[in-house]
């Protein structure tokens, strides 16, 4: 393997934190086939900065959302970063909505939402208002082919897979694309864990990549407003 490459997040150590500042979440970088910084992902974390336990996903994400928004950081925000999130679909389908611009928003669509043409209409009326979308932990399922051609990325977790098995499921893909999507959805390779695993993907396709071999998500401490 490799050395992983520098940190990009710009994070501080946590000797240098200020008394009374509190865990907001954790952002884990998304990078390009040239290993360059691309997006970020927001993950929701509240005592534990290493994992998420999470009992209410709506609750969860309205309080990753505040602390995104509302906080005072020494952490820096790279100006104009795109940031990617997960909405349950209660969230998406309610009218409050983020307090951020919708050209720096990438939603994720979570492998367990119902698809429905409710939520079709709604995912069709936030990208005219210039929200973009990602289908997450996708398993190449025929549920979600009405979705495709409305998503801008396509991410695909890498663990379920065999190598045989991926290499097999992204031709059958590029097979669809030809066939049914307009337009080429990004793909995003996720829990690239290694090497060979970067290696991979870069050879079957994959636009992005994000995963502990490129950098682990980083917790973000500051003071809540």
């Amino acid at each position: 393997m490799v050395d992983n490459p520098q940190p990009r997040s710009e994070n501080l150590p946590l000797d240098n934190l200020i008394q009374g500042d509190e865990l907001l979440f954790a952002r884990q970088p998304i990078f390009d086939d040239d290993k360059n910084f691309y997006a970020f992902e927001l993950l929701y974390r509240d005592k534990d900065p290493s994992h998420a336990l999470i009992e209410d996903p709506d609750k969860a994400t309205t309080s990753l959302i505040g602390n995104y928004c509302g906080n005072i950081t020494q952490q820096t925000k790279k100006s104009g970063s795109k940031i990617f999130i997960n909405l349950t679909r209660n969230l998406l389908l309610s009218d409050n909505f983020f307090p951020m611009e919708p050209n720096n928003i990438v939603i994720e669509i979570l492998e367990d939402i119902l698809v429905d043409e409710q939520l079709v209409k709604r995912i069709i009326n936030l990208r005219t208002e210039g929200y973009q979308f990602a289908l997450d932990d996708y398993e190449f399922s025929s549920k979600f082919d009405c979705l495709l051609p409305l998503m801008d990325y396509i991410k695909v977790e890498l663990l379920p897979f065999s190598e045989e098995d991926l290499t097999k499921r992204m031709a059958e893909f590029e097979s669809l694309q030809l066939s049914q999507l307009k337009k080429r959805p990004t793909l995003l390779a996720e829990k690239v864990e290694s090497q060979a695993s970067y290696d991979l993907c870069k050879r079957l396709g994959f636009d992005l990549f994000q995963g502990y071999f490129l950098e682990k998500p980083m917790p973000i401490y500051g003071r809540k407003i």
